[in-house]
């Protein structure tokens, strides 16, 4: 049995060795490493593990893998070459250090970082553990170093060497670079001492430090290497700890620029205080780079949460020599000269810094030559200094005192800045500061400088500032609520634009008030504060006072100036010269309150008042103006009202008297709906009420408008300022309008910002149904000699809906209107117009109808003219087809005061290729009702047929009858009558309307026979007219009877089959004149029989001549078969007036001693020849024939006593 209870432990003891031993068989090893991953999440391998009871542990080639997903970007995660533990019995059996020796070999570390946040170690975080139960206060740092190195440590020594660190970043999986830190090397060992152990580790040696390698590398950046030198060693006892770093780089690559080679040397030393429980740390002289230099003393106390005090530190930077060794690339700016100088005493580094009692706090900055390029900004820097000193408050807090000075400061760009000197201090008295809040302070504050000068220039502007200086008051109470004072004074205040105009030059100043604030940190919006500005510019004075509550402002706003001279500068001169601004005071004052500032439709209630005295503009003056607008609502319901008063106004050398207006104002966008209102108190007694209402359910807009504009009187002078026409008289002018009704079709809803939309075809499905009223008074015209006088108006309209056609009916009535045209003048009464139009809504594709009546009472004319206008009636129906095509097929127009009537149809096409007219009508007059007593003696019936037609607008032709009736004439001043005339005229006419003149067509061909004889060849075609005349009296001849053919084609007038009875004879034969003014040509045959001329000679004859205006010619021949002796005398004369030519005088002399038996004339070429045989005894004398008789003088002297035209008209 004693051999059992020894044999059982011995077995285990001897399986457990063979075991441990055996760590590194497969089948051990498999179980070990599936272990460690179930448990751990984490994949491991190993070449060799052993563990030798006695001795010590060998582990070989531990790799642990990359977890999930970083394992493609670095597969392992760490890598440990070689672990060795040694140990023995006798270390086992002591009780002191139980590890003799510890070394690791060939380490490497890498680490996986995705730029989304997670790492390759965020997958080996476990849950959070649970809350720990509450234990007993710790000892304390001091304490805890002290009883941790009373006793011998667990592992003797340490050695640690070629450790690698890698820092891999990613992003998607793929990447951006690879930073890796190669060489690193350890020793730390611990050796008893008299009061404990103590702790010696060592990196590096003096006088041969640690090399080391730091990498980078990556796809997209170039490589890089950096070589260091580390010195470090470090020994720690139970009542004192110490330590020494030294850091330079041999050489790098990052960047051949960067010089700097000492990095970091400098040595720490901590005691640990027990007694009084903290670590006191002392930082001696350490150089960072080559340019700064840190000394400091910091106590760590062991009490929880009690914040570190740094009771004594020195900090000193050579700005310019450290930023030398910085590649310039890499700054934002440079300096050529700079010192950082820090000094503190007994500051409490907590969340707010507190000082000691004998505590102080002291920075100063001095930089010289600052240089800063970006872009297209540049600034420079002569010279600048900062200067911090804080000390304890002798009452309580501390005291605190900022000064700056700077020198030469220029900031270029597009906005330049110069400033030559400035200087200021910030001030601070019984500060106390609360950590909870930046703004909880206590204690008293002043910011106050001066700048002698500024100049700033920006594209368009130059300002320039003498003696500015700024003072600010913040009397701190560390809880609400704040008060602040401002005071910003110019001594002078220089602004002028790119074109030398100067606008503004003086003294400015602005000062700021803030009191009862109630900052909100949490929600700034719902602070509250009452503030005052004042700003004084020159002679203007304007302030402002404003309360913020938690969800409103009010507000007061108050501007003098007793004249707008600060504005000046920015008035044009056209305008400065039409208003005396020099004389204009302004004041203005405003007060209101917004409310529900941040809800989406804030409140506002606001009354504004602007008074001017002794305003202007031109001629137009007045002694003073005052303005009030009032207004409430928010963005959907809003109430105004503009009220405006003018005193002592004068237009021109009128006065004008007081006036007093008040324009009111009603929105309401959720209906939505408008109304505005006029009413006059005083002066111009104007008028106005409009009101529109939209129904988005009827899709209707509802319009009511009334107004009324009584005559202007003394402010008529007015419309002209405003562009009214200068011909217009608006003295006596009056309008009185009136409007009901509803919109329909064109509007389909109106949104909350007031934009309408519109029907896809509002001009098709438009449609008002409601009336429309204008009376206007005293309307005056006159320019050019020509004048419009209408006393009243009244016009009305009235539009409905019958299905789909629209009808609008327009009723248009004038008592009085009088027309000036020079020196004839038209007086128009009782004038009425009545028409309707029928509108379908498909207007392209149906007929638009037009009706129209014209009714005029009178019209009298001055002068007075023959044709008298009474009861004049004037009628017309049209009808517009789709293709385009107007008819008329009924158009008259009556006079019943001379029985005159005009009946027209017709039509009209004004299509893109087509533009022709066609009208046929009759015109009728009773020539009796023209008849006027002692003037004219008419009677009989006058009818006109005719045709108009045209093919292109341009060219028109007519074809008329002129129908003569009984028709009997005399003018008994003139003692011209004629008596029984009737008759048929066929007129034929084209004429040509181009550039705004009329002219008249002779496009036939002229063919004496055919003109002449077409009658006799074509009597089924002929429009040839008869006329006959019973008698015709002038005092010149008298005519009975008279009868003929007469037509008229144009230019050309025939008449043919002419017999007429004159002085007891009888004239008959044909003629046709191609009319053509002077140019005219008259083609002639007649025979006269028995007339006796003047003299009371009996004449007989015949003749066919051509006789032609341009070429001042007559053609053809003349028979005279019987004429008196005194008769041929006459004739004789025309040819030889002067009695010069031989042959004609021997003529004459003949016709003394016979008489003339036969005359016989023949023309050729513009000359005559007269040949003449004699009886009696003057048969016996020989009488040649004259020849060469010219016709050109007597065709002139005919044409000039007809006055006739050079041209054709």
């Amino acid at each position: 049995m004693l051999l059992l209870l020894v044999a059982t432990p011995a077995l285990v003891l001897v399986t457990a060795v063979v075991v441990l031993h055996g760590l590194d068989r497969p089948w051990l090893k498999q179980r070990i490493v599936s272990t460690v991953e179930s448990v751990t999440g984490l994949r491991l391998d190993y070449q060799t593990a052993q563990v030798a009871v006695l001795s010590g542990l060998r582990l070989e080639g531990l790799v642990v893998r990359t977890p999930s997903p970083f394992q493609g970007v670095a597969p392992e995660l760490l890598r440990v070459g070689a672990l060795e533990a040694q140990w023995s019995p006798g270390s086992l059996l002591s009780g002191t250090v139980l590890v003799e020796r510890v070394a690791v070999r060939d380490v490497v570390l890498t680490l996986v970082a995705d730029e989304a946040g997670p790492t390759s170690l965020t997958g080996l975080m476990g849950p959070e553990a649970p809350e720990l139960p509450p234990v007993d206060a710790p000892l304390g740092a001091s304490r805890q170093v002290a009883a941790l190195l009373s006793f011998a440590p667990p592992i003797g020594k340490v050695e640690v060497s070629g450790v690698s660190l890698s820092y891999v970043r990613v992003r998607n999986g793929e990447v951006i670079d690879r930073w890796s830190l190669r060489g690193l090397a350890a020793t730390v060992e611990a050796k008893p001492q008299d009061d404990g152990w103590r702790i010696f580790a060592q990196t590096g040696q003096t006088g041969k430090p640690l090399p080391l390698e730091l990498s980078r590398e990556g796809p997209a950046i170039p490589s890089a290497l950096a070589q260091l030198e580390l010195t470090l060693s470090a020994e720690a006892g139970a009542s004192a700890a110490r330590a020494r770093v030294d850091l330079d780089v041999a050489r790098q690559t990052f960047d051949p620029r960067f010089t700097v080679r000492t990095l970091l040397h400098g040595t720490v030393s901590a005691k640990f205080d027990v007694e009084k429980r903290h670590i006191a740390i002392e930082l001696d002289r350490t150089q960072l780079t080559d340019s700064a230099e840190v000394q400091a003393q910091v106590v760590l106390p062991d009490a929880a949460g009690a914040p570190p005090v740094m009771t004594r530190a020195l900090a000193d930077v050579d700005l310019g020599r450290l930023l030398q060794g910085v590649p310039a690339d890499w700054l934002l700016f440079s300096i050529e000269r700079g010192k950082v100088h820090l000094d503190a005493h007994e500051v409490t580094l907590s969340a707010m810094p507190q000082l000691g009692a004998q505590g102080k706090l002291g920075l100063d900055i001095d930089v010289a030559a600052l240089q800063l390029v970006q872009d297209d900004l540049r600034v420079a820097l002569g010279g600048g200094r900062v200067s911090l000193v804080a000390t304890p408050d002798p009452q309580k807090g501390l005291a605190a005192q900022l000064a700056f000075a700077l020198q030469g400061l220029d900031v270029g760009g597009p906005t330049t800045l110069r400033v030559p000197k400035a200087h200021g201090e910030l001030k601070g008295h019984q500060l106390r500061p609360e950590p909870s809040s930046p703004i909880k302070v206590a204690g008293d504050a002043s910011l106050s400088g001066r700048v002698d000068a500024l100049d700033v220039r920006a594209p368009g502007l130059r300002a320039t500032a003498e003696r500015l200086g700024f003072h600010l008051d913040a009397p701190l109470a560390g809880e609400p609520p704040f008060a602040l004072k401002a005071d910003v004074p110019v001594g002078a205040l220089q602004v002028v634009t790119a074109d030398g105009r100067e606008v503004l030059k003086g003294p400015v100043h602005v000062t700021l008030n803030v009191s009862e604030a109630f900052p909100r940190l949490d929600e700034p919006r719902l602070g509250r504060a009452r503030a005052r500005l004042e700003l004084d510019v020159g002679t203007m004075h304007a302030s402002m006072d404003a309360t913020k509550g938690t969800d409103d402002v009010a507000y007061t706003l108050a501007v003098q100036t007793p004249d707008l001279a600060v504005a000046r500068p920015f008035i044009p001169e056209s305008i400065a010269a039409r208003f005396p601004w020099k004389h204009l005071a302004v004041n203005l004052a405003s007060t209101g309150k917004l409310a529900a500032l941040f809800s989406s439709s804030p409140r506002l209630e606001h009354r504004t008042e602007l008074s001017l005295q002794r305003p202007g503009w031109d001629d137009v003056s007045a002694s003073s103006l005052a303005v009030v607008m009032r207004s409430r609502g928010d963005v959907w319901r809003h109430k105004g009202e503009l009220d405006l008063r003018i005193d002592g106004l004068r237009v021109g050398e009128n006065d004008a008297g007081s006036q007093h207006q008040t324009l009111t104002l009603d929105l309401d966008r959720r209906k939505p709906s408008l109304r505005l209102g006029l009413t006059s108190h005083e002066g111009l007694k104007i008028s106005l009420d409009a009101a529109l209402a939209f129904d988005r359910k009827a899709r209707a807009l509802r319009c009511d408008v009334e107004g009324d504009l009584p005559p202007l009187g003394a402010l008529s002078p007015l419309l002209a300022k405003a562009r009214v026409p200068a011909e217009l008289d608006p003295s006596r002018l009056a309008l009185n309008v009136e409007l009901h009704g509803t919109l329909l079709g064109v509007i389909t809803d109106i949104a909350t910002d007031g934009t309408p939309s519109l029907a896809p075809a509002p001009l098709r499905t438009a449609n008002f149904e409601g009336k429309a009223v204008v009376d206007a008074r005293g309307i005056r015209w006159r320019q050019d000699g020509r004048s419009i006088n209408l006393p009243a108006l009244h016009w009305q309209v009235e539009s409905h809906a019958e299905g789909p056609r629209r009808i609008v009916h327009s009723n248009l009535a004038v008592e009085k209107l009088a027309v000036g045209m020079g020196d004839r003048r038209l007086s128009f009464a009782d004038v009425s117009s009545d028409t309707t139009a029928t509108i379908p809504e498909k207007w392209e594709a149906d007929e638009i109808e037009l009706k129209q009546l014209l009714k005029v009472r009178s019209l009298e004319q001055r002068p007075a003219l023959p044709y008298p206008v009474q009861d004049l009636e004037w009628s017309f129906s049209a009808r517009r087809g789709p293709n385009g095509v107007i008819h008329v097929p009924d158009l008259q127009l009556t006079n019943a005061g001379t029985s005159t009537q005009l009946k027209a149809r017709g039509r009209l096409e004004l299509g893109d290729d087509r533009r022709r007219l066609a009208v046929q009508g009759e015109l009728e007059q009773d020539l009796s009702k023209l008849a006027q007593p002692g003037l004219i003696e008419s009677s009989g019936q006058v009818t006109v047929n005719f045709q108009l037609a045209s093919p292109n607008l341009v060219v028109f032709r007519t074809l008329s009858e002129l129908l003569l009736q009984n028709v009997s004439l005399r003018l008994p001043g003139s003692g011209i009558a004629i008596e029984r005339l009737d008759g048929n005229v066929p007129l034929t006419e084209n004429v040509e309307f181009t550039e705004g003149r009329v002219r008249l067509l002779n496009d036939i061909d002229v063919n004496p026979y055919s003109m002449l004889r077409f009658a006799d060849q074509h009597p089924l075609l002929s429009r040839n007219g008869f006329m006959s005349v019973g008698s015709i009296t002038t005092p010149l001849i008298s005519i009975a009877p008279l009868a003929g053919n007469l037509s008229i084609n144009q230019n050309m007038v025939s008449l043919s089959q002419l017999e007429m009875g004159v002085r007891g004879g009888r004239i008959t034969g044909q003629c046709m004149l191609d009319w053509q003014g002077k140019n005219s040509t008259l083609e002639a045959h007649v025979r006269a029989t028995g007339v006796k001329s003047s003299r009371g000679e009996p004449f007989d004859g015949n003749a066919a001549v051509v006789i032609s205006g341009k070429d001042r010619s007559v053609n053809g021949r003349a028979e005279i078969l019987r004429i008196g002796n005194r008769h041929l005398l006459d004739l004789l004369d025309l040819e030889d007036p002067h009695h010069t030519d031989p042959a004609t005088n021997r003529v004459r002399y003949a016709l003394g001693l016979g008489y003339p038996e036969h005359v016989r004339v023949n023309f050729n070429r513009g000359f005559g020849r007269l040949s003449i045989t004699m009886g009696g005894l003057a048969r016996l004398l020989s009488i040649d024939e004259i020849r060469g008789i010219p016709m050109g003088p007597i065709v002139d002297r005919a044409i000039n006593s007809l006055s006739l035209s050079e041209a054709t008209p």
